[in-house]
């Protein structure tokens, strides 16, 4: 445990600040005591340094998960200043740098490594990422890793293990916006052992916050943005309503740039700089536009639509006044948000009646007597429930019924990602291990691998079934890339597959 004043050293040192933010010191302290920690902090809290000072003090490099290589570059151009203590290593790095990069992180030059969660699938990155032997490894808006996260990426999934392989002692997770619910699936998924949870308060006192109704957005998000001094991001829920707003607010005198994942990636660096930059002031977007923006003199933020979620709308309004200078959000709505809202309302929450139906359906095509087990899958199709149903089936609200009455225990949903698949291999053990060493085939080898290694000499003699999704994650390969290659393999007479 570090002494409070070589804290204090190690900050000036590295940051230049002489003393901690709130909530900043406690974490870095879990940290460096050899706990795993989870911290949700408020945009603009300085949740990196809680990670990045440990992993500066540290004698090996550190790996850092981050999910946009906008936000990546960002971190290591304000580390590296006057020095290469970060890099970061993304599909557009070449394998040059990219051995350059894991050399110096092996011999503790580079003491932080961002990789992007797909990184994590490259067989031939995590072999490289042993040598590294990381003192810890942290996730940045970790809540990507839940399926309840707003921002869900599924190669997320694969840090777990990735963990494991690397020898990463210790596991950290970091976000800026996270439900109860959330957190419990980071920490079911991570594996965190009795993590150190840090949840700050959500307040941001510079941040004053305005709901207008307007019957005509465009010319609402005009008045506001002429009467705003400084920078300003205006977030629009389709690529049309941005262009129409960028284009009115263009056409009245207001200098502005729009940004939609519809762009081709030059468009979208051009735009993002020239706000970045400040040639532009006014910026119109997407949610698209979102974690790799760190502008700190955003004056408001301004939303011509209703956001989907809470989180959504708290982690965008956060992007104002990172400087602790007074900003506004605005959220503009209409009545077409309002029955749109009340129609997700009404979808996410279907009354009893509806769910007792859908119960008593599910049952009766599965011939299970109401309130007892059923022994096996039952395979519904939609056009059963639509003949039950009829005009009252609305996709959205059978999925969240199915979601109660799964909640409830009442079943298990086997989607597609989650059904058993079985594999059988129909050639010796030792023409399999000449297949591995001799094949070009990545993928197929690691498929091979992932299920001798899982079932051994079963996997020859009989079928063994496995959860997809889980051993793609056990080959470090996707699971549609492992599905092609069990096809390929069945096709060339090494085994039998079944989905």
């Amino acid at each position: 445990m570090r002494t409070s004043d070589d804290l204090l050293k190690a900050l000036d040192r590295w940051f230049g600040f002489s003393s901690f933010r709130e909530g900043q010191r406690e974490i870095v302290e879990a940290i460096l005591d050899r706990r795993e920690v989870l911290a949700v902090l408020p945009t603009g809290a300085g949740k990196s340094l809680c990670y990045q000072l440990p992993a500066l003090t540290a004698e090996r490099a550190s790996i850092v998960v981050s999910p946009l290589i906008a936000l990546m570059r960002d971190q290591v151009d304000r580390l590296n200043d006057g020095r290469e203590v970060a890099a970061a290593v993304d599909a557009s790095t070449s394998r040059r740098e990219t051995d350059r990069v894991l050399r110096l992180a092996t011999d503790g030059e580079i003491k932080l490594l961002y990789v992007a969660p797909e990184r994590l699938e490259n067989v031939a990155f995590v072999a490289r990422a042993k040598t590294v032997a990381p003192a810890y490894v942290f996730v940045d808006e970790a809540h990507c890793i839940s399926e309840w996260g707003h921002d869900f990426r599924p190669s997320y999934r694969r840090i777990r293990q990735f963990v494991d392989e690397v020898g990463a002692p210790r596991v950290s997770a970091f976000t800026a916006t996270a439900t109860p619910e959330v957190r419990r699936d980071v920490v079911k998924q991570l594996e965190l052992e009795n993590p150190a949870v840090f949840v700050q308060g959500f307040e941001r006192p510079n941040l004053a916050l305005n709901v207008v109704f307007a019957r005509n957005k465009p010319e609402k998000v005009l008045e506001l943005a002429r009467s705003i001094n400084g920078a300003t991001i205006v977030y629009a829920g389709t690529r049309r309503l941005v262009e129409e707003i960028a284009e009115r607010l263009s056409l009245r005198g207001v200098d502005a740039v729009y940004y939609h994942a519809g762009l081709d990636h030059e468009a979208r660096r051009r735009s993002q700089e020239a706000f970045l930059g400040g040639a532009i002031d006014v910026v119109v977007a997407t949610n698209a536009f979102g974690m790799g923006v760190d502008k700190r003199d955003v004056r408001a933020v301004i939303h011509a639509t209703m956001p989907g979620a809470v989180e959504n709308y708290y982690q965008e309004i956060g992007r104002a006044g990172r400087d602790g200078e007074p900003a506004d959000a605005w959220l503009v709505y209409d009545d077409a948000d309002e029955r749109l809202a009340r129609f997700f309302i009404d979808a996410n929450h279907p009354d009893r009646p509806f769910v007792r139906a859908l119960y008593d359906a599910l049952a009766n095509y599965g011939s299970v007597p109401l309130g007892e087990r059923g022994d096996g899958d039952i395979p519904v199709s939609s056009e059963y429930l639509e003949a039950v149903f009829g005009e009252r089936l609305n996709k959205a609200v059978v999925e969240s019924a199915v979601g109660a009455l799964e909640d409830a225990g009442r079943f298990a949903v086997l989607s597609d990602r989650r059904r058993k698949h079985a594999a059988r291999f129909l050639v010796s053990k030792e023409r399999l291990r000449a297949f591995v060493k001799t094949t070009r085939d990545d993928v197929k080898a690691a498929s091979v691998v992932a299920v001798m290694r899982e079932f051994g000499g079963a996997a020859l003699s009989s079928f063994v079934s496995f959860d997809l999704e889980r051993m793609a994650t056990k080959a470090g390969v996707r699971a549609k890339d492992f599905e092609e290659a069990m096809a390929a393999l069945e096709r060339a007479g090494f085994v039998a597959y079944r989905k």
